[in-house]
């Protein structure tokens, strides 16, 4: 089974063999839905559905998506609370009944019995640091919930200009984790704030302990200490500097050290790093990769072929050299955003367009 959440419902897609998909009835129609997540342990898809009319929660399936229930209580701030939840943005099971879920305006709420109830992780919303949370163009929202593989008590979460917390008792305290991100468009003494950054992305090399890669208007960092400290992955390594705009990062699986990006500004182009991002190269400088770019700039590397990597775009691109040149391949749509291929059987592959999956 294939969920792809958009702004009209939840479309789902079955396949025997993953190579043909036949589209199911669409559900959850006419509510725009922001995540989707399956707990394999118990058999539970979880969605994160933000209806005008309804109104937001994560609802809950046990069969895949016939039939829903509207899950359980204490997914909200109090009455008395400055801000209300208007919508759910993340959803992260964790196995053992336990679910986190990421809302706007930001904050976190934990499940230990797999939905039936939420109590808010008040801790990182009280969290001094609070009052410099803003709210971007995409709304105040913590988009994103990374467990650490090497401890279970540690949890990373980021959210919209508010920046990137890391938790190392299960939520009980909290601090940021944003030493030496640049912030853009603040004064002078604001530069290396503490906390406040516009966090885009934010992602864990699973086989490497506390190495974490960061994207934010300012550019890629990486920490190789849990966050504790970030390095700007900037031109003495090879990538541009000043404003650089929209970027794509994707680690390749199948070469360590090899990591590919991609980057919107003026002296943009593809990169790609053999050192795990120590030096760069500018390996491409097509321009067909960065058409529209503030709307695109997707980047993934092949899972098991180091020199093989895909550019979505207006168009979908591929190269076999490692990127320095590209060529087009077609699919029954145009506008491209997300790529995923199969590990096992790389021939399989879901690519998710303007049209449908």
């Amino acid at each position: 089974w294939l969920m792809v959440g958009t702004a009209k419902g939840l479309f789902r897609y079955q396949s025997d063999n993953r190579r043909h998909w036949t589209a199911q009835e669409p559900v959850l129609v006419g509510s725009p839905i922001y995540a989707c997540a399956y707990g394999a342990d118990t058999g539970t898809l979880f969605t994160g559905a933000n209806s005008t009319f309804y109104g937001q929660g994560v609802l809950r399936s046990h069969d895949l998506g016939q039939t829903w229930d509207t899950g359980g209580s204490g997914l909200d701030y109090s009455a008395e609370d400055d801000e209300q939840v208007s919508a759910v943005w993340s959803i992260r099971p964790l196995g053992a009944g336990r679910v986190y879920a990421g809302v706007e305006a930001s904050g976190l709420f934990r499940s230990d019995d797999n939905g039936d109830t939420w109590h808010e992780v008040a801790s990182l919303r009280h969290h001094p640091t609070h009052q410099t949370w803003g709210a971007g163009n995409g709304g105040k929202c913590l988009h994103t919930i990374v467990p650490d593989p090497f401890d279970p008590q540690r949890l990373y979460v980021a959210c919209s200009t508010g920046g990137a917390y890391r938790t190392d008792d299960s939520g009980v305290h909290w601090q940021p984790i944003n030493r030496n991100i640049r912030m853009e468009h603040v004064p002078e003494d604001l530069l290396y704030a503490e906390s406040g950054q516009c966090v885009h992305k934010l992602m864990l090399t699973p086989a490497r302990r506390g190495r974490l890669w960061l994207q934010s208007h300012s550019g890629v960092y990486r920490s190789d200490d849990g966050g504790d400290t970030w390095r700007r992955l900037g031109q003495a390594e090879g990538l541009p500097t000043g404003i650089v705009g929209r970027i794509g990062v994707s680690a390749s699986a199948a070469q360590a050290g090899r990591v590919f990006a991609t980057i919107e500004g003026e002296e943009g182009g593809v990169f790609r790093s053999d050192d795990h991002g120590e030096h760069w190269e500018r390996v491409s400088q097509e321009r067909g990769l960065m058409v529209r770019a503030w709307y695109y700039e997707h980047i993934f590397a092949h899972p098991t072929e180091a020199n093989t990597v895909y550019a979505l775009n207006l168009q979908n691109h591929k190269s076999t050299d490692g990127g320095r040149t590209f060529t087009t391949f077609s699919t029954p749509h145009g506008d491209n955003h997300d790529l995923w291929i199969d590990p096992i059987d790389t021939s399989r592959m879901i690519e998710a367009n303007d049209g449908g999956a």
